[in-house]
Order: C-alpha cells, then structure tokens, then sequence
C-alpha cells in the first residue's frame, strides 16, 4: 500500500513538470518566470513585442519580473494605436 501511494505521489509531481507552460488555448496567460524576456516571450507566442508591452500597460521598455502574470491578448476594451513601422 505504501508503495502504490509512492508511485501516485511520484506520478502526480512528475505530470505537474512535464509542462512549463500555461496551456493557451485554456488561459490566454504567462507567468514570468526567471530569465525570460519580453521579447521572448513574444516571440514564444508569435505576439508582437510592442503590443506584449501595450496589452499590459508596462513602462521602462518592457521591464518584467519574475512572478508576474502577462495578458497574452489584448484586453476587451483595448484600441489599437497605428505604429510606424520600422524600415
């Protein structure tokens, strides 16, 4: 019995590794994690950086931390801002 409760728990912690990830289609979210850019991020989510940055209102060129959580969509209410784009 003790075994099989080992093999769970250690089948349970192991499944909750397996993906370092939120899911996108269930939670349009990232958790920042450490070491990881805004452009990054972006980039890993095929989402343009300067729009990253608009969608959760971030100053200091982006600046992000470990733990925060970042809309990866913009928000309902949001406008889009016509941009230069750059030659």
């Amino acid at each position: 019995m003790k075994n099989l409760l080992k093999v769970t728990v250690l089948a349970l912690i192991i499944s909750g590794c397996a993906s370092n990830q939120i899911d996108r289609d269930q939670s349009k979210k990232h958790f920042v994690r450490y070491g990881e850019t805004i452009i990054f991020i972006a980039w890993r989510y095929g989402i343009d950086h300067q729009d990253l940055i608009s969608w959760n209102n971030l100053t200091n060129e982006g600046l992000i931390y470990p733990g925060q959580i970042l809309d990866l969509e913009p928000p309902q209410n949001f406008t889009q801002v016509n941009r230069k784009k750059r030659e």
